[in-house]
């Protein structure tokens, strides 16, 4: 009887938030994950089944035979996501310089598809939730947040690489089990009553699970140089604080300042 061989799934940055949802659903699944770790012992939280890989996406040559001659594909979701980093020559080079490492070790690997994680930042920082669609211009590319710049930059230059057949998706704010910083540090601050204002804006909210998800659908049913926008529930940041608030049975501040000002977070 001929052994039923699984799909092959590389995935960086899997000890982030989002990395370590979408490699144990990939591996519940039934896909033999192979895990990019910087540090393994971070782990904690992903499948026994997978197999972790100790490297850094700056340097593919330390970990790339580790890896099989062939794989079925290749999820991109390490990154330096800190609208607010201080080094933005690590960040530039961690976005941009890791992806195209990434990117050429996805066509020495021969591929079927290499899926992009990318971010709803890329069309623009939008003060309103009106006619937001993967059709808008990338705006992102002129942006003064070098986080957004060079997100934009590295999905553009996965899109000038055409020998791949890769999806692009773009998260909106992710939120849900396992969140230690983003919006987990506003929601704790909610919690223990320490949240002194609300930031202006708005946004649309998706659980990390239904994300992981919609990831997963792109390797079967995304359109090789396409963007997949996947967001959730759309609601001002004052509806999403009085909300989390409620939940929490804690009386919400009413105070509201500047989107400047969440770096203060």
């Amino acid at each position: 009887m001929t052994a039923i061989i699984s799909k092959t799934a590389f995935v960086t940055g899997a000890t982030g938030f989002l990395g370590t949802h979408l490699c144990n659903q990939l591996q519940e699944q039934g896909w033999q994950v192979f895990a990019l770790c910087r540090n393994p012992q971070k782990a904690t939280e992903l499948n026994k089944e997978i197999t972790l890989i100790k490297g850094d996406i700056l340097d593919v040559d330390s970990f790339s035979n580790n890896l099989p001659e062939h794989l079925t594909a290749v999820f991109h979701t390490a990154a330096s996501t800190n609208t607010w980093f201080k080094n933005n020559d690590m960040q530039t080079k961690t976005n941009i310089e890791g992806t195209k490492n990434i990117l050429k070790l996805a066509q020495e690997k021969s591929v079927e598809k290499y899926i992009h994680i990318s971010s709803v930042v890329v069309f623009g920082i939008h003060k309103t939730l009106t006619n937001i669609t993967e059709n808008l211009s990338k705006s992102g590319a002129d942006s003064w947040i070098n986080y957004v710049k060079t997100k934009t930059a590295a999905e553009n230059y996965v899109l000038s690489q055409n020998k791949l057949n890769s999806v692009i998706i773009n998260p909106t704010h992710i939120i849900g089990p396992g969140d230690t910083h983003n919006w987990a540090r506003l929601i704790q601050m909610i919690a223990k009553n320490k949240l002194p204002s609300i930031p202006n804006g708005a946004g649309s909210f998706v659980d990390v699970r239904d994300v992981a998800a919609g990831i997963i659908q792109s390797f079967h049913h995304g359109k090789p140089g396409e963007n997949y926008l996947l967001g959730g529930t759309d609601m001002n940041f004052k509806q999403f604080v009085h909300t989390v608030a409620d939940k929490l049975e804690v009386k919400p501040t009413k105070v509201q300042l500047p989107n400047f000002l969440l770096k203060a977070l």
